[in-house]
C-alpha cells in the first residue's frame, strides 16, 4: 500500500532549555536525530535553534502516516 501526501502527518514542537542547560539540550536533540534514522516512515526529523531567543529549539517532524507516528520513539535507539 502506498501513501500519498494526504496520509502524511507533521508536527512542530517547541522546547525550551532550563537555565544554563541549552548546550546539554542541544546535544540530546542531535542524539535523538541520529537515533531516529532507524524509524520507518519518518521522513523528516530536524531540530532548529531559535536565533533570537537563547535556549529555544524547534523540532519539525514529518511522517508517512499516522501508523509511523504511533510507533515513533519505540525503537531501541530512541
Amino acid at each position: 500500500m502506498s501513501s500519498d501526501s494526504s496520509d502524511k502527518v507533521s508536527l512542530i514542537a517547541k522546547l525550551t532549555a532550563a537555565d544554563g542547560k541549552a548546550a546539554e539540550l542541544e546535544a540530546a536533540l542531535h542524539a535523538l536525530i541520529d537515533a531516529a534514522d532507524e524509524e520507518n516512515g519518518l521522513e523528516i526529523y530536524s531540530v532548529h535553534r531559535d536565533t533570537e531567543v537563547a535556549g529555544v529549539y524547534y523540532f519539525f517532524e514529518l511522517y508517512s502516516g499516522q501508523g509511523s507516528l504511533d510507533v515513533h520513539g519505540k525503537g531501541d535507539g530512541m
